[in-house]
């Protein structure tokens, strides 16, 4: 059961999908949509993903307000799953760049986990403008697996060290 149009900016179902008891409806839609819906458990297609004409995309959000829009309903589930099955620590998590202008105090950004030894949180900072903040970056805050808390470096040797190659002042405050 499929209907096709040739009119550019016309809306319409492009076909369905069906394979193992799942049901997807590919269609386009109103000011150039793309809309890829699941057939939901209340006998109705659900929105699942959708493309805007301004290249927006929406994984559970049908009105994207920037270039990528996820969202979850559910108590359950994060909104966002990134996993790497590697075998060593491998850097698993986002980096974040800055890529924009040409001040050199620009940096780009890793946060992740294992990237030193199972189990790590780190935040990297790139070394230099447009630089690669995993291969070429200094830790800025990191949580060793045993919980101890190091910045500026990946060594500590207390549960909480600060390191800084220059003067260092620390204040700590209790109410």
């Amino acid at each position: 059961n499929s209907t096709r149009s040739d009119t550019p900016g016309s809306t319409g179902t492009v076909g369905d999908l069906v394979g193992s008891g799942t049901y997807w409806n590919l269609r386009t839609g109103t000011n150039l949509r793309f809309a890829l819906d699941t057939f939901n458990s209340s006998s109705a297609y659900q929105e699942s993903l959708t493309v805007l004409r301004n290249g927006n995309v929406g994984i559970g959000a049908t009105e994207p307000g920037t270039t990528l829009e996820v969202s979850n309903d559910s108590n359950d589930l994060s909104p966002v799953l990134i996993r790497n099955t590697n075998t060593s620590p491998a850097n698993l998590g986002i980096v974040l760049r800055a890529d924009s202008g040409s001040n050199t105090a620009n940096r780009n950004y890793f946060i992740g986990v294992n990237s030193v030894v199972f189990g790590d949180f780190n935040i990297r900072q790139s070394n230099a403008l447009g630089g690669d903040p995993v291969a070429a970056g200094t830790s800025r805050l990191y949580i060793k697996n045993d919980g101890s808390v190091v910045i500026g470096t990946t060594s500590p040797v207390f549960h909480l060290d600060i390191f800084n190659s220059g003067p260092t002042t620390a204040q700590f405050v209790r109410d």
